[in-house]
């Protein structure tokens, strides 16, 4: 199997489903898919629950080892001591962030701070929206290892996925599969 990580939204909704974690690492199971290449992009807001079934799902989600990313970070009310505290392994920078780093100064300065901060957090950074060669090398020499945009392809269902990742097999491609998200 190529070297592919998954980055999947999760709803509200879902995590408020006492059940939803079992459910999908039971899905990876038979997907044959280790838990260490699938992120969990949840929502801001879930930060602030501290009980209840969210807050249980997002600590069996960690715990279990899947990866919880913060899906645009920088966006919401979410303190910085609320990040640390909740276990997310990754930050995803919103595109409204990385729209403009390759025309102002001051967008890629405070995109620059934001991946200084992610790493010495050991978080990794993933950012979103990437659709020029210019913005990715950019994000690159900021030392951003992951992004996901349509400069690598556009979002897919599951379905789409395993058929395109069935056909590269069947065709005998070694390069890896467009994949949110991609490489740097």
């Amino acid at each position: 199997m190529p070297d592919i990580r998954l980055s999947v939204n999760i709803a509200l909704r879902q995590l408020r489903d006492s059940r939803f974690v079992e459910w999908l690492l039971e899905r990876l199971v038979l997907a044959d898919l280790p838990c260490d290449r699938l992120t969990l992009e949840i929502p801001e807001a879930t930060l602030h629950e501290t009980h209840g079934a969210i807050y249980d799902n997002v600590c069996r989600a960690g715990a279990s080892g899947l990866s919880l990313g913060l899906d645009d970070f920088a966006t919401g009310p979410t303190s910085l001591q609320t990040l640390r505290q909740q276990g997310v392994t990754a930050i995803h920078i919103s595109r409204l962030f990385i729209h403009d780093i390759a025309r102002d100064p001051n967008a890629a300065c405070l995109v620059d701070a934001m991946i200084a901060m992610a790493r010495s957090l050991n978080l990794v950074v993933i950012a979103k929206g990437i659709e020029s060669k210019d913005v990715a090398c950019l994000l690159q020499s900021q030392g951003c290892k992951f992004a996901q945009g349509y400069l690598f392809d556009e979002p897919m269902t599951a379905e789409a996925l395993a058929t395109r990742l069935k056909r590269q097999q069947d065709s005998g491609a070694t390069a890896s599969a467009p994949a949110n998200p991609g490489k740097v």
